[in-house]
C-alpha cells in the first residue's frame, strides 16, 4: 500500500521530459533517423554468434546464484530421476546451478549458455519479486484484519451497564436525523395548511361582500326603475291634462 501511494512520485521523477527526449533521440525516433538502430544490427549479430562468454551476464548471474557445489569424488549425474518443480527461490537457484553445471560439463553451445544465464537471472528476479509481493500482501491482509477487529471492538458506555457499538450509534444518529427531517416536513405542511385555510377564509369573506353589493345594486336598480316608471306616468297624466285643456278651449 505504501508503494502505491508513492508510485506517482516515482513516475514523475522517472518520466522527465529530458529523459524522454534523450530516449527518442538515441533510438532514432525524434528526429527520425533509423540508421542509428540499423548500424547496430551487425554488431549485435556478431555478438550473438561469438563463442566467448559475456562477462556482464556472468557478473550479473553471480549476484543471484551461489557457486555450484563441487562434485564429489565419485562422479554422479547432475540431472537424474524425475524432475521436481522448484517452488521456492532457494530451490529455483539450486536448479539453475544444476542446469548451468550440466551445460558446462557437456560442452553445450556458448550461445545457449548465455541465454540460459539470462533466463535464470530473470527467473530469480521474478521469484524474488513474487515472494516480496506475497509477503507484502500477507502484511496488508493482517493489517486490514487488525483494523477491522479494532473497529468491531470499538464501543462506548451507554447509561448503566449498557454498551453502544459504533454501527448502532451510526444507525441511531441516522434515525434521529430522519426523525428530525420528518418533523420539519410535518411542521411545514401544518403551516401551509393554515395559510391555505386563511386564504380560503379571506376569499369567502370577499365573496360574501361581493354578493351583498350585487344584491344592494339590484335593489337600488329596481327602486330606480320604479321611480322612473312613476315619473313617466306622471308625465303622461300631465300631457293628457294639457290636451284636455286645449280641447276645451277650442270648444269654447
Amino acid at each position: 500500500m505504501e508503494f502505491l501511494s508513492t508510485l506517482n512520485s516515482f513516475r514523475t521523477q522517472a518520466l522527465k521530459p529530458s529523459t524522454i527526449r534523450t530516449a527518442f533521440r538515441k533510438t532514432g525516433m525524434i528526429p527520425y533517423n533509423p540508421k542509428i538502430v540499423l548500424d547496430r544490427l551487425p554488431q549485435a549479430q556478431q555478438a550473438e554468434e561469438a563463442p566467448q562468454n559475456d562477462p556482464e551476464i556472468d557478473s550479473n548471474f553471480s549476484d543471484h546464484f551461489e557457486p555450484a557445489t563441487p562434485p564429489p569424488s565419485t562422479p554422479q549425474p547432475i540431472l537424474s530421476g524425475s524432475p521436481i518443480t522448484p517452488e521456492t527461490v532457494k530451490s529455483l537457484k539450486r536448479k539453475g546451478d544444476q542446469l548451468l553445471q550440466y551445460m558446462q560439463e557437456n560442452s553445450l553451445s556458448p550461445t545457449l549458455q548465455r541465454h540460459m544465464r539470462a533466463f535464470a537471472k530473470g527467473s530469480i528476479a521474478q521469484a524474488h519479486e513474487g515472494a516480496q509481493a506475497v509477503e507484502d500482501l500477507q502484511k496488508t491482509t493482517a493489517a486490514e484484519k487488525a483494523r477491522q477487529a479494532r473497529q468491531k471492538a470499538s464501543k462506548s458506555s451507554l447509561q448503566k451497564g449498557g454498551v453502544l457499538y459504533a454501527s448502532k450509534a451510526r444507525a441511531m444518529v441516522k434515525e434521529k436525523k430522519a426523525l428530525s427531517e420528518a418533523q420539519q416536513i410535518l411542521r411545514t405542511q401544518k403551516a401551509l395548511t393554515q395559510l391555505l385555510k386563511a386564504e380560503e377564509t379571506k376569499r369567502e369573506r370577499l365573496r360574501k361582500a361581493l354578493c351583498k353589493e350585487i344584491r344592494k345594486y339590484g335593489r337600488e336598480k329596481a327602486k330606480a326603475e320604479k321611480e322612473k316608471a312613476k315619473i313617466l306616468r306622471q308625465l303622461e297624466e300631465i300631457e293628457r291634462a294639457e290636451k284636455e285643456a286645449d280641447r276645451r278651449v277650442e270648444i269654447m
